[in-house]
């Protein structure tokens, strides 16, 4: 039934345009199609190739910023297992903040992302300390009196 309606509607249409104009639009409509179809093909890999392009650029951002904060963590903990084998030597006086400054300066200036360089007894009585703030250098010691000694020292 559906399809004698669809013959019957056909040739009317047929019987009305002309062989010219049919043709005429059928590659009409077969162009709009393969543009269109070309045209949403370019479209999607174009996207895939901005996506990966996107993905390049956070998988190397990301890694950058990983080895950064690896540098930076990795001194401190570097700092604390050298100030370790010193206090175990006898070259870090932690009781008495008498011997050890030369060493922190070092450190200091051999990490310079590293502001404070502290050390401290068990008992939390005395402690001695190597400061730079704003890259000034200082020196200050404190022991259990809480007394503080600063040093201006010139950085070379």
């Amino acid at each position: 039934m559906l399809l004698k309606f669809l013959i019957r509607t056909a040739r009317k249409v047929t019987d009305d345009v002309s062989l010219r104009t049919l043709l005429t639009i059928l590659f009409v409509f077969q162009i709009i199609g393969a543009v269109g179809l070309v045209g949403y093909l370019s479209f999607r890999n174009g996207q895939r190739a901005v996506n990966n392009l996107a993905y390049q650029l956070r998988s190397e951002l990301s890694a950058r910023i990983e080895r950064e904060l690896q540098g930076y963590f990795e001194t401190p903990h570097a700092i604390n297992r050298l100030n370790a084998t010193a206090f175990v030597q006898g070259v870090l006086d932690v009781a008495n903040a008498t011997t050890g400054e030369t060493q922190l300066f070092q450190q200091m200036k051999i990490a310079p992302t590293v502001a404070l360089i502290y050390c401290g007894g068990a008992k939390g009585g005395s402690s001695l300390a190597f400061c730079a703030p704003l890259r000034m250098a200082r020196c200050s010691c404190r022991t259990a009196i809480s007394l503080m000694t600063t040093y201006a020292i010139t950085m070379v």
